[in-house]
């Protein structure tokens, strides 16, 4: 059989020029984004002048959420519970996978991507039932227009977070390859993005990081642990306190900082607007658009 020679240099032709024009996409959205978050800072800055007493009664009503120190500690539990349990089940799960010793077994992370969440939804339902919180009450949702509005803010809020998200994602990445830590991206990114990995898995990843995640971690830091930090800090505080817990959970240096700015974010939405579903569609977005950034450039570092 006889192989054509030049087969591999038209390949490679075809090839570069795809992988430009995906980076130059990523490129402009990610400049488009933060072009679009000063201008919603700026909307947000005047908004708060105008609305100050609107943004105080919705910290109060935070504030007063009917929540005990034991539901934060038993969600607490649900929550850090799933991560040494992943942790424990690699050695015993090493034997029967292909995975490399250094990274999480395969089968755990299925286990996780597909279990957790149900097991935090059923933690936090039972919880709000425990305790009568009504569910649309608590993430501020109501008839058409107020929804309408929820996701008007949702991406408002998300816009205005993303430069400081992004400069301190940059200058942490910078620090760190400085001090000679390992960039790293998280185990869960790694097999989001290994084409070895089945299809139905990947897609998997993509619709509970865009659907379930967002709605169980707004629901634990912001819904629960926020409205307890609130009764025992000042708000600057009770901010840094759930944002430094909910950052150093996800046990990933690199994305350390810039998952700090993003909670403070999240609950800074939340406080002025006392809808737990703005957070939710912040969060929501950013793993959305990040994912399909990540997709287009093939890396960002300190970002995952």
């Amino acid at each position: 059989m006889k192989i054509n020679p030049r087969t591999p240099r038209l390949r490679e032709k075809h090839f570069i020029p795809d992988m430009n024009l995906r980076q130059t996409i990523g490129g402009m959205l990610i400049g488009l984004l933060l072009q679009a978050g000063i201008f919603a800072i700026v909307a947000l800055v005047l908004r708060h002048r105008a609305q100050r007493e609107r943004h105080a009664r919705a910290m109060a009503s935070v504030r007063l959420l009917p929540w005990f120190d034991t539901d934060a500690i038993s969600l607490l539990v649900v929550f850090i519970g799933a991560q040494v349990l992943a942790l424990l089940l690699g050695p015993l799960f090493a034997r029967f996978d292909n995975s490399p010793t250094d990274e999480i077994p395969l089968v755990v992370m299925m286990t996780q991507v597909l279990f957790f969440p149900a097991i935090g939804l059923a933690a936090i339902a039972h919880l709000a039932r425990r305790r009568g919180i009504r569910t649309g009450s608590w993430y501020g949702l109501g008839d058409w227009r107020k929804n309408l509005r929820v996701l008007g803010n949702g991406g408002l809020y998300y816009l205005a977070m993303m430069p400081a998200v992004s400069i301190t994602a940059l200058f942490f990445a910078l620090f760190l390859q400085t001090v000679g830590y390992p960039l790293d991206r998280q185990p869960i990114i790694n097999l989001l993005m290994d084409p070895s990995q089945p299809a139905w898995l990947r897609m998997q990843i993509v619709i509970i990081a865009v659907t379930l995640v967002p709605i169980i971690e707004e629901s634990i830091f912001r819904g629960v642990f926020l409205p307890l930090a609130l009764r025992r800090a000042s708000p600057p505080v009770a901010v840094a306190c759930v944002s430094f817990i909910f950052a150093a959970l996800h046990m990933h240096i690199p994305s350390f900082a810039p998952l700090f700015v993003l909670a403070c974010a999240f609950s800074t939405a939340y406080l002025q607007t006392g809808s737990l579903a703005v957070p939710i569609i912040m969060h929501a977005l950013f793993n959305a658009i990040s994912i399909a950034v990540l997709i287009l450039i093939g890396d960002t570092p300190g970002m995952f």
